[in-house]
């Protein structure tokens, strides 16, 4: 139980520190928004109320990611030390695999959301680079490294037990991974009236969608519904 709570513990540091990191990020951008917003006080104040309160639902979301991560942790460190290591010899193994992790997510996460890093000064070019699939690899290379690593140790210390810690690894992280699942939409009902469909989307350039040449395939149902549609190039609006 020592090394769980430990594991759980240093999972949700991880989580902490991630979290703090988009909070500073966030505060930085709100503080240029608000500085170049011409309106009154009570405007200002409603927009930092929303901001706080999102900010808080965010610090949950990080609290329960940061004990699902440490829940993990625990089961890779386990994978790689069948005997429970020395405080030195557990950290080392643990912060690898978070820095490594950490790594990964950034790289995968600039290339779809690049907006979002406005601390990583080539993310423009990074996203323009690099391919999702590549991180994919990167991610799958990694986890066979781990069990690679981890069955060696496992025969050198002739203890039994490695495919069934394995086994839970690989079936916990199949839960999460489901249960991290975007949230689906309805299906539509026809209906005998016409259907209007209003897609806002902030910030999105015509040439990242694919009907418009982008090579990445980002956005097949919006290029989709482009390609039955009527489409104007040249569309001017009051509000950016």
């Amino acid at each position: 139980m020592k090394q769980t709570r430990r594991d759980l513990v240093y999972g949700v540091i991880w989580f902490t520190i991630l979290f703090v990191w988009d909070a500073l990020d966030s505060l930085i951008y709100l503080k240029r928004a608000t500085g170049r917003i011409k309106t009154d006080e009570t405007t200002i104040q409603q927009l930092q109320g929303a901001v706080l309160e999102f900010v808080t639902g965010a610090a949950l979301a990080y609290l329960t990611m940061g004990l699902m991560a440490g829940i993990m942790l625990h089961l890779l460190v386990r994978i790689l030390h069948p005997v429970p290591k020395p405080f030195w010899g557990w950290w080392r193994a643990a912060t690898t695999l978070i820095l490594v992790s950490t790594v990964l997510g950034f790289a995968r996460q600039i290339i779809t959301f690049p907006t979002l890093h406005g601390w990583f000064p080539w993310r423009r070019r990074w996203a323009e680079f690099a391919e999702p699939v590549w991180i994919d690899a990167l991610w799958v290379i990694a986890g066979l490294t781990v069990v690679k690593l981890g069955h060696s140790a496992w025969q050198k210390a002739a203890r039994p037990g490695f495919f069934r810690v394995l086994a839970l690894a690989v079936a916990y992280g199949g839960a999460v991974a489901v249960l991290l699942q975007p949230i689906q939409a309805k299906k539509a009902v026809d209906n005998e009236g016409m259907n209007v469909v209003l897609i806002g989307v902030d910030a999105l350039r015509p040439d990242r969608l694919g009907h418009f040449g982008n090579p990445r395939n980002t956005s097949p149902n919006i290029d989709a519904l482009l390609e039955e549609s009527l489409v104007f190039t040249q569309a001017f609006s009051q509000i950016s």
